[in-house]
């Protein structure tokens, strides 16, 4: 409500009479040593992109070679109950094989 209370309209004439409200906003926990009035260039915003760009390109090749050692893991553990089954098949063919003899 202060803020509402504290805009000023104006009007420049150096830009065709448009109006413009300059907005005034006080806080009571504002320190200025959490931001900076400089103005951000070019070459700042190029050098957070390509910070942003490095991140992202270091967490995917993570991201994917953690999803590779997951799918070798799933690939060995299928691989393991593939043999365990085939094993208990035997198993029992056997024994299926010998109960019939059993009966002639």
């Amino acid at each position: 409500l202060q803020s509402l209370l504290s805009r000023n309209k104006y009007e420049t004439p150096w830009l065709e009479n448009k109006q413009y409200y300059l907005w005034i906003c006080a806080r009571n926990d504002f320190d200025p040593s959490n931001s900076w009035s400089d103005d951000v260039g070019k070459g700042d915003l190029d050098s957070l992109q390509k910070s942003i760009e490095k991140l992202e390109s270091t967490q995917t090749a993570a991201m994917q070679k953690y999803m590779e050692q997951q799918m070798e893991k799933m690939k060995e553990d299928a691989e393991s109950r593939a043999k365990n089954m085939e094993a208990q098949f035997e198993e029992r063919m056997k024994k299926h094989m010998t109960d019939q003899q059993e009966w002639f």
